[in-house]
């Protein structure tokens, strides 16, 4: 009788021991995990819903203006519209005349988005934009004239794509459409999406025409710049793009990312 007596005790402790054990465990779990929520929710507060920086890559958007004191404002507002917050923008102003500069001081001033603002004599769109590039940092980089604007979802169709293009150390670029005034596709849209290829193959084996837009993998186009000669002020960008062939791939994506300009005042009109 002793027996079976100590015997049950000898269960009663282990279970009392495991079950401590247990609700310790549970107790230590719950704080972490209630320690980690009220964190994250701080700094969301903190942050005020800015994308966490190991969700997304950065972007760098060059904008070479001449005298676009109305345009410009459409462009960097279509940035503002995007969900994807993690990006810079940087106006090189080719010796405007207008309000250019106070437009673009109006966008710096809010501090809602990083923006770099550097001003050159006139000298040309591709020394405006061979500028830029020295003075940009982000891991992507796409072009966006000041008379062009994103569309809506432009950073998501982006974003879904970018992991390949900072990757594949074979790519240069990804290519996408562009669409009109009018929101049809500027040109044709790829025949063979998808498939590593080049510009020159694109254009001249392919088919393709119409304006396309290239996202860049930020080092690589670091590598290359428009090369001007006897004072020239514009080159076509294919210059550039066969040396860059010449190295690395692209892919072409059918899908767009880039508008042509609303009516000039519509975007304006609202800002002010």
């Amino acid at each position: 009788m002793m027996d079976a007596i100590k015997l049950f005790l000898f269960f009663v402790d282990v279970f009392f021991v495991i079950y401590l054990i247990g609700y310790s465990t549970f107790l230590f779990l719950s704080v972490v995990v209630g320690a980690s929520e009220l964190y994250e929710k701080r700094m969301d507060e903190k942050m005020k819903g800015t994308p966490r920086h190991d969700f997304y890559i950065p972007i760098s958007i060059i904008v070479p203006a001449h005298n676009e004191e109305m345009t410009v404002v459409d462009t960097v507002f279509s940035l503002l519209e995007q969900d994807y917050k993690l990006y810079e923008i940087i106006v090189v102003d080719d010796g405007s005349t207008d309000d250019t500069k106070i437009q673009v001081e109006k966008f710096i001033s809010e501090n809602k988005v990083h923006i770099i603002y550097c001003y050159q004599k006139n000298s040309g769109k591709m020394e405006a934009i061979n500028k830029a590039v020295k003075l940009s940092s982000g891991n992507l980089m796409v072009d966006c004239d000041s008379d062009d604007y994103f569309v809506e979802n432009a950073f998501d169709i982006i974003e879904k794509n970018s992991n390949r293009l900072v990757e594949n150390q074979k790519l240069y670029g990804l290519v996408f459409l562009k669409k009109e005034n009018d929101g049809t596709i500027s040109g044709n849209k790829f025949k063979n999406p998808e498939k590593e290829t080049t510009m020159f193959d694109l254009y001249f084996k392919e088919d393709v025409d119409g304006e396309k837009i290239i996202v860049f993998n930020g080092q690589k186009r670091r590598e290359f710049f428009h090369e001007l000669e006897h004072n020239e002020k514009f080159i076509t960008e294919s210059r550039m793009y066969h040396k860059m062939d010449e190295e690395y791939k692209i892919i072409p994506i059918n899908e767009a990312v880039e508008q042509g300009s609303y009516i000039q005042d519509r975007i304006y009109k609202k800002y002010k």
